[in-house]
């Protein structure tokens, strides 16, 4: 299921050519996986674009809600960025279905954890946040 609503859509080509993606598992009687993207609008606020509920967070779900985000906002003038964590099959995703038309990012909060998770001693976590955000 894919759901973005006309608003969304018309709304679209007032934000700038930055999107965000990630997915969660559901629980309870709806077993699967959420999708969102999400834009920034002109004011920096958060424009949510669409979701997605598909069976599991794998490189085939990752490549249907791509297509159909490209599909469906995939008419932008500028070159997008997207911005995800670091998980493999969206990056995957992005490559095979928006080409040359966008790269992708990688979120800071989610690459701070990592490096905090791997250099825990030495306090890197806050010394890469403290880089990103100058």
């Amino acid at each position: 299921m894919f759901v973005a609503y006309s608003a969304s859509i018309t709304g679209w080509k007032h934000c700038k050519p930055l999107i965000v993606v990630d997915g969660t598992f559901l629980k309870g009687k709806y077993k699967g996986t959420l999708f969102v993207a999400c834009a920034k609008d002109g004011n920096n606020g958060i424009f949510p674009l669409t979701f997605g509920v598909g069976d599991w967070e794998n490189n085939l779900s990752w490549e249907w809600f791509m297509s159909r985000l490209k599909e469906t906002f995939g008419n932008c003038n500028e070159v997008l960025c997207i911005i995800s964590d670091r998980h493999q099959s969206i990056e995957r995703a992005i490559y095979l279905v928006f080409k040359e038309t966008a790269f992708h990012g990688v979120c800071t909060f989610h690459f701070k954890q990592n490096i905090k998770a791997r250099f825990k001693k030495i306090g890197a976590g806050e010394l890469f946040e403290s880089a990103a955000r100058a």
